[in-house]
């Protein structure tokens, strides 16, 4: 019930990686690390932002078309609540919406 009203802590979706540096990754891994795809992004704004080695990044994933990768739907908290706290409410914001109900759904259809 708490999900469907939007009364949700967000840290109970949260995963954390740990960052081991831009060196020490594949340069394919760079592109399927969701710590090192969100340090990436965070290099891109600003190179300072970088994680430290060994640094826990925090992330979550979102909802996205049914045929698309996991790792384009990876965003760090700030990315998702720069979105959803436009209206102050989860449940009427589509994306987050269905960032928390999609996976809950799958767990809560009864029994056949």
């Amino acid at each position: 019930m708490k999900i469907m009203t939007g009364r949700v802590n967000l840290a109970d979706f949260l995963f954390a990686r740990e960052y081991r540096g831009r060196d020490s990754y594949a340069a394919q891994s760079l592109k399927s690390v969701p710590a090192a795809v969100i340090a990436g992004r965070l290099t891109s704004k600003d190179p300072r932002a970088e994680p430290r080695v060994k640094e826990r990044v925090p992330f979550l994933i979102v909802a996205g078309l049914p045929k698309a990768q996991l790792i384009t739907l990876v965003r760090t908290p700030e990315e998702f609540l720069a979105v959803s706290v436009l209206t102050g409410d989860l449940s009427r914001h589509k994306p987050a919406t269905c960032f928390l109900l999609s996976p809950v759904s799958l767990f809560a259809r009864p029994a056949s």
